[in-house]
């Protein structure tokens, strides 16, 4: 990252990389002389990320890779509790027989 103007497309490219194939967290750098540099391009043109989702949605590939799995292992946040999902996480894992 060269200049204030990479920051955004490069998050964006950061949010589409952690939800892409395996997911997980990425790590973006972003240099102090960058970050204390000012743009005069508006932001306005900058796409939103490829899919989003929403809380409780899961694709038809997760589905299937639960599903099909020999032994499902669900490990869950603290966010459960805090949507008020926990009857339904214990659901999901009484049907996969997950721990």
């Amino acid at each position: 990252m060269k200049c204030v103007d990479d920051i955004a497309p490069t998050l964006v490219k950061a949010y589409e990389v952690s939800r892409e194939g395996r997911r997980g967290p990425v790590h973006v750098s972003i240099p102090i002389d960058v970050m204390n540099s000012e743009s005069e391009s508006p932001i306005g043109g900058i796409l939103k990320p490829s899919r989003s989702y929403k809380i409780g949605e899961i694709d038809d590939e997760t589905i299937n890779r639960l599903l099909t799995a020999k032994r499902p292992i669900i490990y869950a946040g603290k966010n459960v509790s805090r949507y008020l999902c926990e009857e339904k996480l214990l659901e999901l894992c009484e049907v996969l027989h997950a721990p």
